[in-house]
């Protein structure tokens, strides 16, 4: 078994591989004391075994280089002194115990991932020498954090504060431009993940720090912070204070912690969590929805189209519940449509219109006028609910119904059968947000949203 051990200063030299440094199988590459292992325009494949017990990796050059192999790579410290237009890319996760220090040059994730030991921390970062990742990927790190005050753990730029002990708490920074649920609006090139063991009542104050070069066409004294419960639907959190010379803001009093990044107001689509349900009842279809949150919003159309029709109509018109068209908390409608009864089954969407003339359109649903083949009757509640749903079911000749809960990204949480009857459903543990149920029996479905508390 091949070992090659490291104890002197400057190492860019691969003869059997030009432009790069292949640690084959089988192969030892041990580096300790204050030893330099330099790649100048050379790549690092670890197929073997590379033990750090000390010392730096240094890449430099006017070249792109990458960092991959089917061995984790576990590097004490990293120093970036690329060219300025030049990178190191990642083909593979890869582990830092101390720094990565930046001098010059960018770093891609590549859609890969950097997890920092808990005293690892990044070096010196600024606009000609960062991170970017527009492909994915997270540099990660887990710290336990008692009463944290302005704690900024791994240098990462999330300074955190509050007066509560968190736990263990995951950080996760990522540079991809956040979205909607309809992939729309855009954010700064960088937002945070944070996940602590206690999220609750934490009273704590967020400080996110960005780079101009992260701005993504966003102007700066129009950044305001955004949270996601589910990395779709987006609420405007607004900002307690902001500095364009430090680069940062700052937003105090915040009850518990997910997913956060800057974009400006109104820059997401107008409506989030936009669904429509409905049902027949008392000769008529009755319709709701409900919306997560609504930026700049004017008014939703109502549109019908009978069986034997290839185009939808205009029935009716429902204002926003709210003056300005804006709210960060759910907001339920309400519409009766007297349709006729006798003209097989009936669909409607929704026309959501903004104030700038921007629209989207919901989810196209179907009504069966015919009680007699009700499969379900309705779900509630559907906001503020708790441990457990109502399912009221209709008087179909059925057995059993297979229940699935999703989240609003797809994620799985249930799937279970149950008997067809009305009965309350116990759900599994969950975390605050929205949710959606589906009903099936045969070529019966329902579905239906629902926000937990």
């Amino acid at each position: 078994m091949k070992k090659i051990f490291l104890f002197f200063l400057a190492i860019c030299l691969v003869h059997l591989l030009p432009a790069q440094l292949s640690i084959q199988n089988g192969t030892y590459w041990k580096v300790s004391g204050n030893t330099y292992t330099v790649l100048n325009d050379v790549d690092l494949v670890n197929n073997g075994n590379l033990i750090m017990d000390d010392g730096f990796f240094k890449f430099t050059g006017n070249k792109n280089t990458s960092i991959s192999g089917n061995q984790l790579t576990k590097f004490t410290d990293i120093i970036l002194e690329k060219d300025v237009v030049n990178k190191v890319m990642l083909q593979r996760n890869i582990n830092i115990e101390n720094r990565l220090t930046f001098v010059s040059g960018l770093f891609d994730l590549n859609n890969f991932d950097v997890a920092l030991a808990g005293t690892g921390f990044l070096v010196g970062e600024n606009e000609n020498s960062r991170v970017i990742g527009a492909n994915g990927g997270k540099i990660k790190i887990d710290v336990n954090l008692s009463a944290p005050s302005s704690a900024n753990p791994g240098n990462l730029g999330a300074i955190i504060s509050s007066s509560q002990n968190l736990g263990t708490v995951i950080i996760q920074r990522g540079h991809q431009s956040q979205t909607n649920g309809a992939g729309g609006g855009n954010s700064i090139l960088r937002y945070y993940d944070i996940i602590p063991a206690n999220n609750t009542a934490l009273n704590a104050t967020l400080r996110f720090h960005y780079l101009n070069a992260e701005l993504n066409g966003l102007a700066e004294n129009n950044l305001v912070l955004w949270k996601s419960i589910n990395n779709t639907n987006w609420t405007n959190e607004g900002y307690t204070s902001r500095d364009m010379t430090t680069n940062y803001v700052e937003k105090t009093g915040i009850p518990g912690f997910s997913r956060w990044t800057l974009s400006s107001v109104g820059n997401a689509l107008p409506v989030t969590g936009l669904k429509l349900s409905g049902r027949w009842h008392n000769n008529a279809s009755q319709l709701d929805w409900v919306t997560l949150a609504e930026y700049n919003n004017r008014h939703f159309t109502i549109e019908r189209k009978y069986n034997n029709e290839n185009n939808f109509t205009v029935v009716g018109v429902k204002n926003s519940l709210h003056a300005d068209g804006n709210s960060q908390s759910p907001s339920s409608y309400h519409w009766i449509d007297p349709a006729a009864a006798n003209k097989g089954n009936i669909f409607y969407r929704l026309h959501q219109v903004d104030l700038d003339g921007k629209f989207s359109y919901s989810n196209i649903i179907t009504i069966r006028p015919d009680v007699a083949e009700l499969f379900v009757e309705k779900l509630y509640p559907t906001a503020g609910v708790q441990q457990s749903i109502y399912m009221q079911t209709g008087n179909l000749d059925l057995k059993q119904v297979e229940i699935s809960l999703y989240d609003m990204t797809g994620r799985l949480y249930m799937k279970k059968k149950v008997n067809y009857e009305s009965q309350w459903l116990q759900l599994p543990l969950l975390t605050a947000g929205a949710y959606q149920l589906h009903i099936v029996s045969g070529e019966w479905r329902y579905q239906s949203n629902f926000i937990k508390q």
